[in-house]
């Protein structure tokens, strides 16, 4: 279900990100060539897609798309870059550090949407999820069960709340700061249900216990895609993200090693957060579709020296 945007919401966006201000005379590849420093806005507690692990490194499956863009963006410029990471919080803070004064010049693990297409331009999306409700294993609701009076946490984003609205008119929303305080919620009884992410869902499961949670419905409400963004107006840099992600997706469904690692690391059987084998069917699909709508990569990659 798309929601409009109202009119005074959009120019605030708008007027608090700068977008009325006059756009950064250096595009994000010319800052990247003079500095030979790729930054990007990574949040720290978005399992699998990027957090801080036991030895407190920075680690996720965007991370890794990140250093694969990296990878290209050296090939294409022939230089050595280096990839920065810096902590981010909320999307609209993500945008006021793209734009303006560049605090970061891209940010990965990103839900793409309609209304934030307005205000930043998104890569071809690397990855699929959805809204998903969990539960305590050991609990009185099964799928047939209705939701009405029962309390259901929604935390940040975009889609959550409108999808448990659609789907379940009649159950009470909880609204909750942080996926962690919906688990501990969830956890304590103050809660039945808790909304949000599929896949950070079953990551924030992982540290708890994964056999003592599972899905309320096998029927998500609604898919999307995971993604970067960067600046509007960057075209260029855009074309080689876009080109990185697609070379991943092609190397992965050949059965490239390194790219089937990837995958596997952090969503296979062994992976951080194991999503079955028919969600990966699933990816292996979405990987396939995204190279319809723009074509497969060669196996030795282009030639770069043809745009430069």
């Amino acid at each position: 279900m798309l929601r409009k945007l109202s009119v005074a919401a959009l120019t605030g966006i708008l007027l608090a990100t700068g977008f009325a201000g006059t756009a950064s005379a250096e595009t994000v590849l010319e800052k990247v060539a003079r500095t030979g420093v790729l930054t990007v806005g990574a949040r720290t507690n978005l399992i699998p897609y990027s957090y801080t692990d036991g030895q407190s490194e920075l680690v996720g499956y965007s991370l890794d798309i990140a250093n694969l863009i990296r990878d290209e963006v050296e090939q294409y410029l022939g230089k050595e870059i280096v990839l920065d990471i810096v902590e981010v919080g909320s999307f609209s803070d993500r945008i006021s550090l793209l734009r303006g004064n560049r605090g970061i010049d891209m940010s990965c693990g990103v839900i793409f949407t309609w209304e934030r297409n307005l205000v930043a331009d998104f890569s071809m999306s690397y990855g699929i999820a959805s809204t998903r409700l969990l539960v305590r294993s050991v609990t009185d609701l099964d799928d047939d069960t209705s939701l009405s009076a029962k309390k259901v946490g929604v935390p940040p984003g975009p889609l959550v709340r409108p999808a448990v609205e659609l789907i379940y008119p009649d159950a009470v929303l909880v609204e909750i700061e942080t996926y962690e305080a919906g688990m501990d919620a969830l956890d304590s009884g103050e809660i039945d249900l808790l909304a949000g992410d599929s896949i950070l869902l079953n990551g924030y499961t992982q540290p708890r216990g994964a056999e003592n949670y599972t899905f309320f419905s096998n029927n998500p409400p609604i898919r999307y895609g995971v993604a970067c963004m960067t600046d509007q107006d960057n075209s260029s840099f855009m074309n080689l993200v876009d080109y990185s992600i697609a070379r991943f997706m092609d190397r992965y469904i050949t059965g490239d090693p390194a790219a089937v690692a990837i995958v596997e690391r952090w969503f296979g059987p062994e992976g951080v957060v194991p999503i079955g084998e028919d969600r990966l069917s699933l990816l292996d699909d979405f990987f396939r579709f995204q190279l319809l709508t723009r074509a497969q990569v060669p196996p030795d990659g282009i030639d770069f020296s043809f745009s430069n």
